[in-house]
């Protein structure tokens, strides 16, 4: 036999057994399954210290379900996302006037729902809040626009800042940064 009939016979049996078409096992053997399998949850017992009248078996403790919090923000599923922020111009005089919008969804169990809703504007000088406007809205489901016009004080020096918004239910609070330059 020659040397290469030899080596091409070693290969073709190399590549059946890598390809898994000799043994099925061996391939199963090698192959991962990386589908995810949910683990049962466990079921938390709490026995139940039997009394002079009692001589019942211990009882499981009652489960209590909670939502997600990632897909729900409170007990009434009321959920807020604030969208784009804009304010124009982008740079004022100091004791300018500012026009501030901001887009923002508000998400009910009940399609007919009414939701009151706070939109605050605060201005960040010295890492300090300082508000600068507040108003309550009553808004049902859907997507909605903030818009306001707030003055600058005539007092605030030049450079960079900051207007915060925040949109708020009484229990959800969701936040947005603006910035804009003061020359």
């Amino acid at each position: 036999m020659s040397a290469s009939f030899v080596g091409g016979v070693a290969l073709a049996f190399v590549l059946v057994q890598l390809g898994g078409c000799a043994d099925p096992n061996l391939r199963d053997r090698w192959a991962r399954d990386y589908r995810v399998t949910p683990e049962p949850a466990p079921t938390p017992t709490a026995p139940v210290r039997p009394g002079p009248a009692s001589d019942s078996p211990p009882r499981k403790q009652a489960e209590t379900a909670r939502p997600d919090p990632k897909y729900v923000d409170d007990t009434r599923g009321t959920r807020l996302d604030v969208g784009r922020s804009t304010v124009s111009p982008r740079s004022v005089p100091p004791g300018g006037s500012l026009v501030l919008s901001v887009q923002y969804t508000v998400l009910t169990a009940n399609v007919g729902a009414s939701t009151k809703i706070t939109e605050t504007h605060a201005l960040v000088i010295d890492s300090e809040p300082v508000e600068l406007r507040r108003q309550e809205v009553v808004r049902t489901q859907g997507t909605h626009t903030a818009n306001a016009k707030v003055t600058l004080p005539g007092t605030l020096s030049t450079g960079n800042y900051t207007l915060v918004t925040t949109i708020s239910d009484g229990k959800i609070n969701k936040t947005v940064k603006t910035s804009f330059a003061v020359n």
